[in-house]
């Protein structure tokens, strides 16, 4: 797979909110990667877990974990153009493919009237991002974080 394919593929795994296996596809093949990419795969990794720990344990709340996910996907699209051109990247197969992110263990479940409102404010934040956004990957990436919120209000 090439890096054009790759980051297209990643793209919409990180819109879609796939970030801890995203981060475990850069991880299990580290090997292609030179320091810099390395240490950043790791620094996002360490700070994603650390959050989603926290949030398990309920020493942060839904806006940090929210807060959290965002620096989480940022960076990762950051370091997207920074992957090297001639590495031989493994196919996004079975796996490998990046899935559906689940929400930690032992939170307690919001009533749907909350999930309402937080997916309300959480549209109002994107859409006003969407707006100030000038990078057309991240603008790519909120719409479809946009629309997949959308979808999820329709099913409420």
């Amino acid at each position: 797979m090439n890096k054009e394919q790759l980051i297209s593929k990643l793209q919409i795994a990180i819109a879609k909110g796939n970030l801890e296996n995203t981060i475990e596809y850069f991880i299990k093949n580290l090997k292609l990667f030179d320091n810099y990419l390395v240490n950043s795969f790791i620094h996002i990794s360490a700070n994603f877990e650390s959050a989603k720990s926290d949030y398990s344990k309920q020493l942060i709340d839904d806006k940090d974990w929210r807060q959290a996910k965002a620096k989480t996907t940022s960076a990762l699209l950051m370091v997207l153009d920074n992957l090297p051109e001639n590495a031989n990247y493994p196919e996004l197969l079975g796996e490998n493919l990046p899935q559906e992110e689940q929400k930690p263990k032992n939170q307690k479940p919001k009533s749907t009237n909350s999930h309402a409102q937080m997916i309300e404010q959480l549209l109002s934040e994107y859409k006003t991002k969407l707006i100030l956004e000038s990078d057309p990957r991240q603008k790519m990436a909120t719409e479809l974080e946009i629309e997949r919120l959308e979808k999820l209000l329709e099913e409420l």
